[in-house]
């Protein structure tokens, strides 16, 4: 039965490990959007005249997409998430090697 709490823990922490790693490539895959249409704003920016700057970057920020933002925060809280679950999965595995070896 202890050996079987055991196999049930690691499971689970393996499962939640995975889940973990495939929100992070979603979040690196939206950081990375993000960032390209920074640098892209950032360049535009550069080429005009001292004088429109501001005024273009006033503009470029209205066209930015707030759905990026949104996806990128909901990111962050879903690999908050998971790597909770991860840490306590790993807690358990090791509570449950510990009541083993006992």
């Amino acid at each position: 039965m202890r050996l079987l709490q055991v196999f049930v823990t690691l499971t689970a922490a393996v499962g939640t490990a995975i889940q973990l790693r495939l929100s992070l490539i979603d979040f690196g895959r939206s950081r990375k959007e993000a960032v390209e249409w920074w640098t892209a704003e950032d360049d535009l920016v550069a080429e005009a005249p001292r004088l429109r700057r501001r005024r273009m970057r006033r503009e470029l920020r209205s066209w930015r997409d707030p759905e990026i933002h949104r996806t990128i925060r909901d990111l962050h809280l879903a690999v908050g998430s998971w790597t909770l679950l991860v840490v306590a999965a790993v807690l358990a595995t090791y509570a449950s090697v510990i009541e083993l070896l006992n």
